[in-house]
This record gives C-alpha cells, structure tokens and sequence, in this order.
C-alpha cells in the first residue's frame, strides 16, 4: 500500500507512474527500431549476395510452387 501512495505524488506534473510508463515504452520502442533496423540489414545483405544463378533457381523454384498450388484448387501437395 505504501508503494502505491508514493507513486501518487506528482513529479513536475506529470504523476510518477506516468513517467516510469513513459521511459519503459520509449526504451522498449528503440529496442525494437534497432532491431528492425538489423534485420533489414540482414536480409537485405544476404539478397545483394546472391548469384543471378541463385537467383534464377529461386524463381524457377517459386514458380513451381505456385503452379503446385494452382492444380490443387489453393491446397498445398506436401
């Protein structure tokens, strides 16, 4: 009881509970930019790493994918 009555008090207007929230999500936030700014990087690196061989494998690949499913009424043969 007596942690909640000290988060009552105000601290420059804004409640202290308020504050704490605000950190914890600004914190949280950036974590999650930086995060998303690594995976961009990755994927975009392992995709200029590619051959235009691989390249042209992965299509033939995806396009032997989608012709599967479009026989099979949109099911999946595996």
């Amino acid at each position: 009881m007596q942690l909640i009555m000290k988060f009552k008090y105000k601290v420059g207007g804004i409640k202290m509970l308020d504050k704490i929230a605000m950190i914890t999500f600004l914190v949280v936030y950036i974590i999650c930019l930086f995060v998303a700014l690594l995976m961009y990087l990755v994927i975009r690196g392992a995709d200029i790493c590619k051959t235009d061989d691989e390249r042209f494998d992965e299509d033939e690949e995806q396009m032997m994918i989608v012709s599967k499913i479009d026989k099979n009424g949109g099911k999946s043969s595996e």
